[in-house]
């Protein structure tokens, strides 16, 4: 937990999200399940069988852009008795030379690629994707990774214990995944 306790403290995720506890240390498994798939990617076609892909949360991981287009299942070996709510975040903190205006350059802005919070902690254990969260509680929607340049990226998936229900109101018309830092 704690380069993600750095990340995220870095990004001062208690600004944008109140009521965060500390990262959890407990097993977080993350599983990717894709249908066969055919797509073009610059200009080239592509064909992709279905696989069932779980990310070996414990290094780095290198999935495919193609595996990563379905929000992942995500879920924590929390205790029984744990019946806190939580906090899902996944954050893109990799180096890029971004082509966007006004985001032009060198950047090691961070991306948001998914924030849920209000999570019950049986969800968490009998694991869950974007579908399952309610949408109130869904700040920003699984945004799959692409990585247009093929520049190396970080992904982080960070789960929160949060010491209160987070009021939702009105938060996903603010949040801007590019102005996160």
């Amino acid at each position: 937990p704690a380069p993600t306790t750095q990340t995220a403290s870095n990004q001062y995720i208690g600004r944008i999200l109140p009521n965060l506890g500390s990262t959890i240390a407990y097993d977080l498994t993350v599983t990717y399940t894709t249908p066969a798939t055919q797509y073009t990617s610059c200009g080239v076609q592509f064909a992709q069988p279905a696989k069932t892909r779980v990310l070996d949360t414990s290094k780095p991981d290198y999935p495919g852009t193609w595996e990563t287009n379905s929000s992942p299942r995500i879920s924590v070996n929390l205790p029984a008795n744990d019946n806190g709510i939580y906090a899902i975040i996944m954050l893109d903190g990799g180096q890029r030379n971004l082509q966007w205006p006004p985001y032009v350059g060198p950047s090691s802005v961070i991306w948001n690629h998914w924030s849920a919070v209000n999570i019950p902690a049986a969800k968490l254990r009998s694991g869950l994707t974007n579908a399952d969260i309610a949408a109130e509680n869904i700040i920003l929607p699984y945004f799959p990774p692409s990585n247009p340049n093929r520049d190396p990226h970080t992904y982080v998936i960070a789960i929160y214990s949060q010491s209160a229900t987070v009021d939702t109101t009105g938060l996903s018309d603010q949040w801007n995944p590019m102005q996160y830092n």
